[in-house]
């Protein structure tokens, strides 16, 4: 893993080739590293489980992203804006959602 680096603008870096890293810091007191990314297919996923990541936010309600963050024993928060979404979501076995839009 590369030396630590303090992310200065988040929007900025998780567009940011070294995203996936995992070696950058949001904050100077931050104890863990931190790897930005929306994570909007599958193979998203492995990637940032490589990157050593945890957690998985998407900004929609994907099936697949889901199914692929479980069985690779990682946390799915998918993204729904209706009833509907949030159902599928907790059906594809989710158990934290992320309201959008939510300010």
């Amino acid at each position: 893993m590369s030396e630590m680096k303090k992310i200065k603008n988040l929007k900025e870096f998780s567009t940011s080739a070294d995203r996936f890293e995992g070696a950058n810091l949001l904050c100077p007191g931050c104890a863990h590293s931190i790897i930005v990314r929306e994570v909007l297919n599958a193979t998203d996923v492995q990637k940032v489980k490589d990157a050593g990541g945890s957690i998985i936010v998407s900004p929609n309600t994907d099936v697949g992203v889901i199914e692929q963050s479980i069985s690779l024993g990682m946390v799915p928060m998918p993204g729904f804006q209706t009833a509907t979404e949030a159902l599928t979501a907790i059906k594809a076995g989710a158990t934290y959602l992320k309201l959008f839009p939510a300010n």
